[in-house]
């Protein structure tokens, strides 16, 4: 076959490919894309413990994980599921990749099957073309016993600005009680964080206890166990 057949194959062959939606990199990879081992391109990703990542993105709006409800623009974020059996109490999930700065999410409470939004725990701006390709568990705790409501104990009742907990039993609750909750949008859990009002001295049968707290709100308060001291 002489030169310009060659050439005219080629050409055919390059030809047939691109009708067919194939994309030759001829001139090597882009360097604006992620690699192919990237991990928001093997979403959902296992991080072992009976976790996953399902998403990976960008969050703009009150930074939720140290409380100051600091206004962030473009903080790095993963969305994490407890795919496992138990109840998570605390873990962090590292993400990291070759020329990349690690990520680190450190986050509390959450049951089997929840999901939650995590924010990077040093504000890490996201970045579309990161390349992330491992994703690590450390420090890992499970609840020892089974988180709690007491739904026949107490009522519990989110307002803005506070939260009204109620004695429905007919027996006084003489130790302290701590209600555990969390931020929400709907069925997803908002941060890492996990906030806690304290009743001390227990709740008389009948009496209604109300907590006050910036961080309650009527809509978007999700009470995520209570503990009560001696029980």
């Amino acid at each position: 076959m002489n030169k310009l057949n060659k050439k005219i194959l080629i050409l055919i062959i390059i030809a047939v490919l691109a009708a067919a939606g194939i994309i030759l990199a001829l001139n090597g990879a882009d360097e604006d894309k992620p690699a192919a081992d990237n991990i928001e391109s093997r979403l959902p990703f296992a991080t072992g413990y009976g976790m996953e990542i399902t998403n990976i993105g960008s969050y703009s709006g009150p930074y939720m994980e140290d409380a100051s409800d600091e206004e962030v623009k473009d903080i790095m974020m993963i969305q994490v599921k407890n795919t496992g059996e138990e109840a998570i109490q605390y873990a962090e999930i590292t993400l990291s990749g070759e020329g990349e700065e690690d990520a680190v999410f450190k986050f509390s409470t959450l049951k089997k099957g929840q999901t939650m939004t995590v924010l990077e725990s040093t504000k890490k701006k996201y970045r579309e073309n990161a390349c992330y390709t491992q994703a690590s568990s450390a420090n890992v705790a499970y609840f020892q016993n089974k988180p709690r409501t007491y739904p026949k104990k107490l009522e519990i009742q989110p307002l803005d600005g506070g939260l009204n907990v109620t004695n429905i039993s007919n027996k006084d609750i003489d130790g302290e009680i701590v209600i555990y909750f969390k931020d929400c949008d709907g069925d997803m859990l908002m941060g890492g964080i996990t906030y806690r009002g304290r009743i001390e001295g227990g709740i008389k049968a009948g009496e209604i206890c109300q907590l006050m707290s910036s961080n309650f709100t009527k809509d978007n308060t999700k009470v995520m166990f209570i503990t009560i001291d001696g029980e």
